[in-house]
């Protein structure tokens, strides 16, 4: 009686105690917290003229200094939920922060100042854009120079031959001198009425199998930010609704055979929508997004239509599988009466089978499709997990010093690198040390002993999507989630890592104690996974247990709450080997909610470029491995008499791992 009685207790102190600390951060724990009536009151009190859009304020362009007041344009946008400005004559672009710093030293006249902050905001300069406007009229040729026969063929080698040369010509489709790739411009507003050409694409044709073809342009190229591709050649009618779609091909097709819609295609395709584009659209009062009927599309359509408002998008989900309106146009179906069909974001608490009937047929169908992105580097750990998963949350564990963030650091790589935009929390290490680890593990040689290499490595390590948190330390919750929150919002956010919880948790909670604070969070996290579709990866230090005995699903810190709301759980093990000095280590899957698929994953850490994946064939030139580890591998091939090649990852290796196991 006496134990019940203190279980009770404990229960009651715990609900308590819960209940009282989500009170007490209830003011970020809904969504993500705008900045709307900041923004407007900050305006009105300014005198600054200004008007409410969908997703923008629009007001008066206070940035142009050698202008009087009444002069000043209605050319500045900012955003109401996280201020976010952008001027669209002048180029510039920055945070809520740094307008009212401009502002404030505007109205103090305190011009040196007022113009080096402001240089640092420009997103676009008259000199690239000459530049490009040079490219484009010297080194393209129009489709009438090109002889109906040639233009044929090339039509016909990149899918265009559906369309007439007169469309394609009013679309400003062109060829290169040589006339053996077709070009396209990316556009932006030059006035109401006029667009100009601020940069030139050649066209990579359509592969059915891949079904669309994005724009090579990374996000993290801010000159194509407020850029666009459509609507015959860039005229935009506000009165017609507006269709955005996923890449040049889908973006033709309705806009040759549309009666009622206008269509165009970002720079990013679905991987980002940059916030200097939302004032492009701000003018329309109907938007339709097209990406296609696969989970990554309906994802990505369901992010875009959060940041342009709800209330005035529709998505498309036609019931042709990953049907796209280039594909719909191929097969003669009827572009107008699909994009009718398009229906508004599911926003109620109860739903019925036929509300989702065709998502859960087209997982059945293509389950392959759903499975998220591969890892590259990681095949066998992609035999297991089947891909990366937005909306997933996967806790990480090893024993102290085994190469958790080096490994994470080397998972995400391989992501971002495909596409995936990734935010980094690393709590424990400072972000220099992290990016040197990245940096290393990217370019897969030791660039201390190759020095030469660095710039040509960094630029393109710049290009990937990949942010950083600036914490370091203990970290209150609510400043690390608005952080998150706000990221998803602006650069669209697929994959957060927090590295690792128990450096960001410390001992701040005076509420709680460290176990049942440390469950808080974890529930919070799996919220802010569930909610935004991202992907959230948690590395947890282990308990401290037996080091000779390799960890279990147990051994991880805290209550069972990880691992219950984890839908995946993986432990980097770490043995000594038998034959030689160096440590073998493998990643076990503990829990895989998935498809259920668990087991061990092979690694090798190598020291000069200090990746842990699996040595290739494909990167042997560039690929050191230490001949101690060479060695072992030879003496694991003649244990289980094995032939093959040393650098062929094949069956001997998954029994050299349950072995170790």
């Amino acid at each position: 009686m006496l134990s019940i009685f203190k279980r009770r207790l404990v229960q009651v102190v715990w609900y308590s105690t819960a209940s009282k600390f989500s009170e007490t951060h209830a003011d970020w724990t809904p969504a993500i917290k705008t900045l709307e009536s900041e923004v407007g009151h900050y305006l009105h009190s300014k005198q600054i003229k200004h008007q409410k859009g969908k997703t923008c304020f629009l007001c008066m362009n206070v940035l142009q200094q050698d202008m009087k007041k009444e002069n000043k344009s209605m050319t500045c946008y900012i955003n109401k939920t996280n201020g976010h400005f952008y001027c669209s004559d002048t180029e510039y672009g920055g945070s809520w922060d740094t307008f009212k710093t401009l502002f404030s030293l505007s109205e103090k006249k305190q011009w040196d100042e007022y113009k080096e902050i402001l240089s640092g905001t420009i997103t676009s300069s008259a000199t690239a854009e000459s530049s490009v406007l040079l490219d484009w009229k010297i080194n393209t040729k129009s489709l009438y120079d090109v002889e109906h026969c040639n233009l044929d063929g090339l039509l016909h080698k990149y899918g265009l031959s559906t369309f007439t040369y007169d469309f394609l010509h009013c679309n400003q489709i062109r060829t290169n001198i040589e006339e053996t790739s077709v070009i396209y411009p990316w556009l932006k507003w030059k006035n109401h009425n006029q667009t100009k050409v601020v940069g030139i694409e050649t066209l990579r044709g359509y592969c059915n199998k891949d079904r669309v073809v994005k724009p090579s342009i990374s996000p993290m190229d801010n000159y194509y930010s407020s850029s666009f591709f459509g609507c015959s050649g860039g005229k935009l009618s506000a009165n017609c609704s507006l269709v955005i779609t996923l890449n040049v091909y889908d973006a033709l097709s309705i806009n040759y055979k549309s009666s009622k819609y206008q269509a165009i295609c970002l720079p990013f395709g679905s991987s980002h929508l940059s916030l200097n584009t939302l004032p492009l659209l701000e003018g329309f009062s109907k938007l339709v997004i097209w990406f296609g009927n696969g989970l990554s599309d309906i994802e990505a359509s369901e992010r875009f239509a959060k940041k342009l408002g709800v209330d005035r998008c529709k998505i498309v989900k036609f019931r042709s599988a990953f049907m796209t309106p280039y594909q719909a146009l191929k097969e003669g179906l009827d572009l107008d009466q699909i994009i009718d069909t398009a229906t508004s974001m599911r926003i109620k608490n109860i739903i019925k089978f036929e509300d989702i009937e065709d998502e859960v047929r087209n997982q059945i169908e293509n389950k392959s499709m759903y499975a998220g992105v591969p890892w590259k580097r990681f095949e066998s750990l992609t035999k297991k997990l089947k891909g990366h998963r937005r909306g997933e949350l996967t806790v990480i564990t090893g024993t102290t010093g085994c190469g958790k963030t080096t490994l994470v650091s080397e998972m995400s790589l391989d992501l971002a690198i495909q596409g995936v935009t990734t935010l980094w929390g690393s709590f424990e290490i400072n972000n220099t040390r992290l990016m040197k680890c990245m940096l290393q593990q990217f370019s897969k040689v030791q660039l201390e002993q190759n020095i030469q290499k660095y710039n040509e490595v960094a630029d393109k390590f710049k290009m990937l999507p990949l942010y950083m948190m600036t914490f370091n330390g203990a970290q209150d919750i609510a400043v690390v989630l608005e952080t998150m929150y706000q990221a998803t919002f602006a650069n669209d956010i697929q994959h957060v890592i927090i590295d690792n919880l128990q450096f960001m948790l410390g001992n701040r909670s005076e509420q709680m104690d460290k176990f049942t604070y440390q469950d808080y969070v974890i529930g919070e996290f799996r919220k802010f996974a569930t909610r935004e579709k991202v992907h959230v990866t948690i590395v947890i230090h282990p308990r401290k247990e037996d080091s000779n005995l390799p960890l279990q699903i147990s051994s991880i810190f805290g209550s069972a709450k990880a691992t219950q709301e984890a839908d995946n759980v993986l432990i980097l093990q770490s043995t000594k080997s038998n034959s030689s000095h160096y440590y073998r280590k493998y990643l076990e899957i503990c829990k895989n909610r998935f498809d259920g698929d668990v087991g061990n994953v092979a690694l090798y850490f190598d020291r000069q470029t200090l990746c842990m994946s699996l040595p290739s064939v494909k990167n042997k030139s560039t690929e050191t491995v230490h001949s101690s580890v060479k060695n072992d591998f030879v003496a694991q091939k003649k244990k289980y008499n094995v032939k093959g090649e040393f650098s062929t990852p094949s069956s001997w290796t998954e029994k050299w791992v349950s072995d170790t196991n």
